[in-house]
């Protein structure tokens, strides 16, 4: 049997970052772009067929990459987190 991996690590980082940054300069709209990234990933998974269990447990662990990666980032800026 083979594993599904529903984010490959490279295309994984690049989405992380991208989206961490798409908040930061977003202000006040950060929220909805994270919301509207995690359900365009979730949509996109569930069209591939991969249930709807493994689809949270993806979602969960992407949002809270992408949540680290920017308060990495803002602490590494010096911003406020």
């Amino acid at each position: 049997m083979a594993i599904v991996h529903p984010f490959p690590a490279a295309r994984r980082v690049r989405l992380i970052k991208n989206t961490a940054a798409a908040m930061a300069d977003a202000g006040d709209r950060g929220e909805k772009i994270i919301a509207a990234t995690l359900q365009q990933q979730a949509d996109a998974m569930a069209r591939k067929g991969i249930k709807p269990d493994v689809v949270r447990a993806e979602i969960f662990s992407l949002e809270l990459a992408i949540r680290a990666h920017l308060r990495n980032w803002n602490l590494r800026s010096g911003g406020a987190a």
